[in-house]
């Protein structure tokens, strides 16, 4: 690769040999008036994942770089192994197993943050198909223009994993490159999600555009994983150390917003033990719950009860 690419599409993968195919064939469609290189960071993947991505390699040398990892790292230190090894003056990024329908969206994301510097990012609307259903359906409803900080934790207040509510999906963003010189350590946890802790992070330097175009597919494969609480909880309690962390991250200065989502999952949790009769469990999360924002549990004890299980 002679040039430098000013868009580096990043992508992660970890046995997605029946996916990665049509990811890979999506960004090479991209009708772009500049470079853009694909940067894949496989997992040491035990199926043909990495036999599918190589034979792409071979038709797209000078376009396609594959990292192989020595021995499986988990999923968010590939991730930030993958944003690291971009070259590119932006970052795109889209998970292996999702893929793009728009040819344009990369050249409409980046004409945008060329001419707009104080933007560092941009989000579009897109597609939820669930592998099981076949259901199709429009990822985000509730629209917006422009975010901070601020209006990215309002769009992110609290969904358990509802991406409709989201501020949009990860497959779709871009972002300018450099702006993280380090990340910090707690975002290696593999309990971390990838897309909002990385919207926070980049968010601290600028203002976020979002487009109501659809322009990206996610795929839902998780539908057929029984519900347990071990794992709602663990969920649950990852979200709360994360956004204890995102709190320091931006210098406290969304505390109030950022007490309020942390209130609420502490609630889920008093109602999970309380639902499986673990009662001192439930009294430690309801306490918690209380200390980070009593107004929040004084509001679901006797006006709404909107945070279900």
């Amino acid at each position: 690769m002679e040039n430098t690419p000013l868009v580096s599409i990043c992508s992660t993968t970890y046995n997605l040999e029946k996916y990665i195919g049509e990811a890979l064939e999506s960004w090479l469609s991209q009708k772009t008036n500049f470079d853009y290189e694909i940067v894949i960071c496989d997992d040491c993947s035990k199926d043909k994942t990495v036999v599918v991505i190589e034979s792409f390699v071979e038709k797209y040398p000078n376009k396609i770089r594959l990292l192989k990892a020595a021995k499986n790292m988990g999923m968010m230190p590939n991730y930030i192994r993958s944003l690291q090894a971009a070259r590119g003056k932006y970052i795109a990024v889209c998970d292996g197993d999702d893929y793009w329908i728009d040819e344009n969206k990369l050249q409409l994301q980046v004409d945008f943050l060329e001419s707009n510097t104080d933007f560092v990012a941009c989000l579009t609307n897109s597609y939820v198909i669930n592998e099981l259903t076949g259901e199709k359906k429009i990822a985000k409803h509730q629209i917006w223009d422009v975010a901070t900080s601020k209006e990215l934790l309002y769009h992110d207040d609290f969904h358990k994993d509802n991406i409709n509510l989201s501020p949009g999906h990860v497959s779709t963003y871009i972002f300018r490159n450099n702006l993280i010189t380090e990340f910090p350590t707690w975002f290696y946890d593999d309990d971390v999600v990838t897309d909002y802790p990385l919207y926070m992070l980049i968010s601290k330097y600028g203002k976020t555009k979002f487009f109501n175009i659809n322009t990206s597919v996610y795929r839902k494969r998780d539908g057929s994983h029984s519900f347990n609480w071990y794992d709602y909880r663990k969920i649950q309690k990852s979200r709360i150390k994360m956004h204890k962390c995102v709190n320091d991250y931006l210098d406290r200065r969304y505390k109030d917003i950022l007490n309020i989502i942390i209130s609420k999952h502490y609630i889920c949790l008093f109602k999970s033990y309380l639902k499986e009769k673990e009662y001192i469990a439930a009294i430690k999360s309801f306490v918690c719950a209380a200390y980070f924002s009593f107004s929040t549990l004084f509001k679901y004890i006797f006006i709404n009860r909107k945070l279900d299980v």
